[in-house]
């Protein structure tokens, strides 16, 4: 039951901050987001790690990247 929680409340987040975001998604969001599925993941048992450390990998190196652009 948590999984199928976790997963649900994931996907409504991911749809909520590309509706907020629109097409382009800053670094920021991604950081946000993969801060909330690991929340998710050790409150609901939500096994979907990887694919958010990926998230916040990529997230940290764009902001690393425009910071350096600027």
């Amino acid at each position: 039951m948590g999984l199928i929680f976790g997963l649900i409340a994931a996907l409504i987040l991911f749809i909520i901050f590309i509706v907020i975001g629109g097409v382009l998604i800053t670094s920021v969001v991604w950081i946000v987001l993969a801060v909330l599925a690991i929340i998710f993941i050790i409150f609901f048992g939500f096994l979907f790690k990887w694919l958010l450390i990926l998230l916040l990998i990529v997230g940290i190196f764009v902001l690393v990247k425009r910071m350096f652009n600027r």
